[in-house]
């Protein structure tokens, strides 16, 4: 009897751009976090109020190993997440300011661009490392 053999070409391609595929969507997908955290990062600058500009200029995009995000404060401006959640503030600490569980500034303006941006952020990411891997 005999037997018959099946080859199919560009098997081993497709598998070696799969493997890359996925040895790139960590870097991809922390690329467009990254990105993510920028634009939120700015918005949110943009929506403190501004006497000395001190507390919008210290709102930041921060990349720290597998994670993006938006940090704000530090030595020139540590009342900016006072001003943005609320709590103690003033020398002896005797002003308060109501606490707010969403902020004022720079979680509506994350949670603004999550609604229009991520999706399409994520969908160009996973785009771009297909693209990388040779699979598009």
């Amino acid at each position: 009897m005999a037997s018959a053999s099946i080859r199919q070409d560009g098997v081993d391609e497709y598998a070696a751009g799969v493997r890359r595929l996925a040895d790139d969507i960590d870097d991809v997908a922390l690329d467009a976090l990254d990105a993510f955290a920028r634009a939120a990062a700015q918005l949110g600058s943009r929506r403190f109020p501004t006497l000395t500009g001190a507390a919008a200029s210290s709102v930041r995009a921060e990349i720290t190993g597998d994670m993006a995000q938006v940090a704000m404060g530090g030595g020139r401006a540590p009342h900016a997440g006072v001003r943005d959640w609320g709590g103690p503030t003033g020398r002896p600490k005797r002003v308060r300011v109501p606490y707010r569980s969403g902020g004022r500034f720079v979680l509506p303006a994350i949670r603004e661009l999550e609604r229009a941006e991520l999706a399409k952020m994520g969908d160009a990411a996973l785009e771009a490392a297909a693209d990388r891997a040779g699979l598009l």
